[in-house]
């Protein structure tokens, strides 16, 4: 929702965003809002595009060492390494017993639009993660009366 989302030098004002506070942040304007952040930043020319990792090692001297294929091929010394997947990472459907006879759609969100019309069809969903698009389908669900219960997979201490 506006106002819960904002990287400090570039804020989501209503104006240049078109969301009114409150309102959800629908995925094609947070890419956007991004993009616009990166560029301002120049988080975009630090970025390898059309490349893959291929491995990561420690370094000799510390840090780590990354092998990378494509456009800009090559080794890459890094002092900090982040591991993020998310919206561009390989799609998880958990297997669970029972799933065969189910009866029911069973989706990842990367396939919501191909099954929007449940959001017409069902009285209650059960929304597993919790990233960018499991909040786009809790929130999607929930906002035209279905019941949703959100799982959330956490760690214990």
């Amino acid at each position: 929702m506006l106002g819960t989302y904002a990287y400090p030098g570039e804020e989501m004002e209503e104006e240049k965003w078109g969301v009114k506070p409150g309102e959800h942040i629908p995925g094609e304007v947070l890419h956007s809002y991004l993009t616009a952040f990166a560029q301002k930043f120049g988080v975009l020319e630090r970025t390898r595009f059309n490349t893959k990792l291929d491995s990561i090692e420690r370094g000799e001297k510390g840090g780590w060492l990354l092998n990378v294929k494509g456009e800009r091929a090559g080794s890459i010394l890094a002092q900090k390494l982040i591991l993020a997947t998310g919206v561009t990472s390989q799609a998880f459907l958990p297997n669970f017993e029972g799933q065969e006879s189910f009866g029911k759609p069973l989706f990842h969100s990367k396939n919501f639009s191909q099954n929007a019309d449940t959001l017409k069809t069902v009285n209650k969903v059960t929304i597993f993660g919790a990233t960018k698009s499991a909040w786009d389908a809790v929130y999607a669900y929930a906002t035209v009366g279905v019941e949703v219960d959100w799982v959330i997979r956490g760690m214990v201490p």
